[in-house]
């Protein structure tokens, strides 16, 4: 490890910490999003977008995201008074942003760049790009359903 850090020029390693510190800023929206949903103006944003990054640097860290990043996120939001199911909600939430962030990106490069794990796995690009769609098809009427919701 240390050899590889050596090879490495400054500027790729400075361009790497530059992204995962907006990797964090991205991530830590979620539960601030979450919060304010959830329990407006019970916890401030800074304090929820911190709770996120540290609950998901925390789970990343450790493990067993469902238990370590719940439990920093439960001390957090517990202290400003929120109860168990409004820290459920949140958790709910911000994940399901998460996740659905994962499924367009995936599904996206499966149908904007058909090449790329048909290189290392047996399947066509026609399969991958069909892949692609089928996500995003599944996708889409969820974040609509969302959009309806978010109106009301």
């Amino acid at each position: 490890m240390k050899a590889d850090l050596v090879a490495a020029s400054p500027v790729l390693l400075l361009k790497a910490l530059a992204f995962t510190a907006l990797s964090f800023v991205g991530i830590s929206l979620y539960d601030a999003l979450a919060v304010n949903l959830v329990a407006p103006s019970k916890v401030h944003f800074r304090i929820a977008a911190l709770a996120g990054a540290a609950g998901y640097a925390i789970s990343g860290l450790l493990g067993v995201s469902y238990l370590t990043g719940t439990a920093v996120r439960y001390r957090v939001y517990s202290s400003f008074g929120l109860d168990l199911a409004s820290v459920t909600g949140i958790i709910a939430i911000s994940w399901t942003g998460f996740c659905s962030g994962l499924a367009l990106v995936f599904g996206g490069l499966l149908v904007f760049h058909p090449s790329g794990l048909s290189a290392i796995l047996p399947i066509t690009p026609a399969f991958e790009t069909g892949a692609g769609l089928a996500i995003l098809e599944g996708w889409l009427p969820i974040c609509s359903g969302w959009l309806r919701a978010s109106e009301n």
